[in-house]
């Protein structure tokens, strides 16, 4: 069960997963600053906190990764259309950005974009998409780490990478069928 919710976690199939991550319109600015956002997410797994917090010098396009500090230090791989993503994103919209804030996604005067304004992103494209105006930016970072582990993911890798904490993983884990 989810805490936060009180529910149980919500998983999304790869189908609808994908369905929303390709959902914004990449001949728009907005559109390709929301796919980056939804890659992010969905894509990499990071928390709302993490992509508001996001800083240009933390993304490695060179071996497609991600670096945050803090306990412990967390190095975050990402797949090939994540960073197509994020290359069209950060060329063609953020270098066109104003001001001296170093965010990756800048909101409103250069400062991070809000919980709330990430949620409005997920929100538009899971409605988008048919996938439902249930899904949270949490269910696209759950779907993420059990797409993982049902591909045959080392629990403690997965935990390692998406900063799981451990009484937290195991809402992942029971997510996964039994092999017998």
């Amino acid at each position: 069960m989810d805490e936060i919710r009180g529910t149980p976690p919500r998983i999304l199939t790869e189908e609808e997963l994908v369905r929303i991550l390709e959902c914004p319109d990449t001949n728009t600015r907005a559109g390709l600053r929301d796919r980056a956002v939804l890659e992010l997410l969905g894509g990499a797994g990071l928390k709302v906190q993490e992509l508001a917090e996001l800083r240009l010098e933390n993304v490695d396009l060179q071996i497609s990764c991600i670096l945050l500090s803090g306990q412990p230090n967390r190095m975050i791989p990402f797949g090939k259309r994540t960073r197509e993503s994020l290359l069209c994103y950060i060329y063609d919209v953020r270098s066109q950005v104003d001001g001296p804030s170093a965010l990756l996604f800048p909101g409103r005067g250069g400062k991070k974009l809000t919980r709330q304004a990430v949620w409005k992103i997920v929100k538009k494209y899971a409605q988008a998409s048919g996938a439902g105006d249930w899904v949270s930016p949490e269910d696209l970072r759950t779907s993420l780490a059990v797409s993982l582990l049902r591909r045959g993911g080392d629990p403690s890798g997965v935990q390692a990478i998406l900063g799981i904490q451990d009484a937290a993983m195991n809402k992942y884990l029971r997510a996964i069928p039994d092999s017998t």
